[in-house]
């Protein structure tokens, strides 16, 4: 039914355009994957500081790309009727998203260390 609501309003034709669709789907389930994780290990009773584990780096990478990111993705693809600037402007904002993302695991890699297995 989500699927259907989503394909309704944002997608038009599912037949011939079904990657825009799965790409979304992807993101949104990705999305919510992240953000329950976040809710789990915050409640958890773990003694690794946050900073140090390289899966919360990840993972707020990956949560800061795709809240930004989707709307981009759906502007994109469906409106096309905009400006020229305002696409061009969505171009760089989407290349910025990426960007800031790989800054991100790149900072992760730095900070958490190397992990000793004992």
């Amino acid at each position: 039914m989500t699927t259907l609501l989503i394909e309704i309003v944002f997608f038009k034709n599912f037949i011939s355009n079904y990657l825009p669709l799965s790409y979304f789907t992807g993101g949104l389930v990705s999305l919510l994957g992240i953000m329950y994780y976040a809710i789990e290990r915050l409640q958890s009773e773990d003694t690794t500081p946050i900073q140090k584990d390289l899966t919360v780096w990840f993972l707020m990478g990956n949560l800061i790309f795709w809240i930004g990111y989707l709307p981009v993705y759906i502007i994109l693809n469906n409106y096309t009727y905009f400006h020229e600037d305002v696409i061009n402007s969505l171009i760089v904002l989407k290349k910025i998203f990426i960007i800031v993302q790989n800054i991100i695991f790149i900072f992760g890699f730095i900070v958490s260390g190397r992990v000793r297995k004992s």
